[in-house]
């Protein structure tokens, strides 16, 4: 369970990568396709379809860390939660004696 949990708190996806504010870190490689479009006199033209990294858009990060954290806050949650949980009675041996009583 250990060996889990360090892995989980290495993840470049959490720790270092939002802690840090690092958009590389948080998006990698991701990539999105991109279009761009543009007016040429009363016309629309509109330019192939590219894919950029993420992380080198700005405009997408917002979004981009939204769809992380719809994916990743609930299990990055109750890791968290269990870490406290376990530590809690350690530095708070009283924590263990309420707890059983009730």
């Amino acid at each position: 369970h250990k060996i889990k949990r360090k892995s989980f708190m290495r993840s470049e996806n959490f720790r270092n990568a939002f802690g840090h504010a690092d958009r590389k870190k948080t998006f990698g490689e991701s990539e999105v396709p991109v279009q761009a479009m543009q007016f040429e006199g009363d016309q629309i033209v509109v330019d192939p379809e590219t894919t950029h990294k993420i992380a080198d858009l700005p405009i997408f990060h917002g979004l981009a860390q939204y769809d992380l954290a719809k994916v990743n806050a609930l299990p990055y949650f109750q890791y968290v939660d269990s870490v406290i949980r376990e530590i809690l009675p350690k530095v708070f041996p009283s924590i263990n004696k309420t707890t059983d009583e009730e």
